[in-house]
């Protein structure tokens, strides 16, 4: 190898590096402001859930914007199509799962106790609130996150692969960590199962992001699902909390286990398909942040 090659190799490892820290950096202070913010929308009387998803999702797009990622963003019709398809059963899976609660809405309104006046709103709020979950999570976790790690590993053999291992499972331990209780074993039970369940969505969508290299098939399939059971539950209960995956209650733990563990087995053919596609990548996929 000349000279010139060593130095050009040389450059792009240093490009890769640098790319990958500050999209870590960015992910980080993205995902952390929610946190932030919080005392600012209490003060105000904004809510608080919804204010730090719009935080957080600004941040984010502007963040990938910044390193160069724009072309992730920009509508892809065909990226739309593809993830539709690649992730149908899932969304069948969520489907069937919102019907579930859907009954329960129907049997509240026919014995008098759900509060019809105030169903629109939390329709539209689940719907806006849904949009900015699409938004924030798939830009902090596949765009940033997995973004950022493509640009160090992308180039390897099995790097996307393990670029979607890692942006998947930190993605999943993140709806969790903050609520475990390491000495309780139904809070370790299910935080575990979730961890793992939200890890297999997350994973699945990498493969159709990274092949048409755009995130807006992840964002619309992930705001859908999440929005198809939010919308009832919400309507149901006439209010909107941010929601809690681990429970200390076997009273609760329990059904929650066999409701993750469940759906885990139902991902797992969906999940084998990614990972052989993955695997089978074409290299390089050095994600958004390269070459941009």
């Amino acid at each position: 190898m000349t000279e010139a090659h060593h130095y050009e190799a040389r450059s792009q490892r240093d490009e890769g590096t640098t790319k990958c820290v500050l999209a870590l950096v960015l992910a980080a202070l993205s995902f952390a402001s929610s946190r932030l913010v919080h005392p600012l929308f209490e003060a105000l009387g904004f809510d608080t859930l919804m204010g730090a998803l719009i935080v957080r999702s600004v941040l984010s797009v502007a963040s990938i914007v910044f390193l160069g990622g724009a072309s992730w963003l920009a509508f892809n019709p065909k990226n739309v199509r593809r993830t539709w398809r690649y992730c149908w059963f899932i969304i069948l899976i969520n489907v069937a799962l919102s019907l579930l609660v859907l009954f329960s809405v129907v049997s509240d309104f026919l014995s008098g106790t759900l509060d019809v006046a105030s169903a629109p709103y939390w329709v539209l709020f689940s719907t806006v609130l849904c949009i900015f979950v699409g938004i924030n999570e798939e830009g902090i976790f596949r765009g940033l996150l997995m973004g950022g790690l493509l640009a160090k590993v992308g180039n390897k053999k099995n790097g996307p692969l393990l670029a979607a291992l890692v942006s998947s499972l930190v993605f999943g331990a993140a709806h969790v960590i903050f609520d475990m209780d390491y000495s309780n074993a139904f809070a370790i039970g299910t935080g575990l199962l979730k961890t793992l369940e939200t890890s297999l969505f997350a994973f699945i969508l990498c493969a159709p992001i990274m092949e048409d290299k755009n995130l807006w098939g992840a964002m619309t399939v992930h705001a859908f699902t999440d929005w198809v059971i939010l919308c009832g539950s919400t309507v149901r209960s006439g209010g909107m909390s941010a929601p809690t995956y681990v429970s200390t209650d076997p009273g609760h733990a329990l059904p929650s286990m066999i409701l993750f563990g469940v759906l885990v087995l139902l991902y797992l053919p969906t999940t084998i398909r990614a990972f052989k596609d993955l695997r089978a990548m074409e290299l390089p996929q050095n994600g958004p942040f390269i070459g941009a």
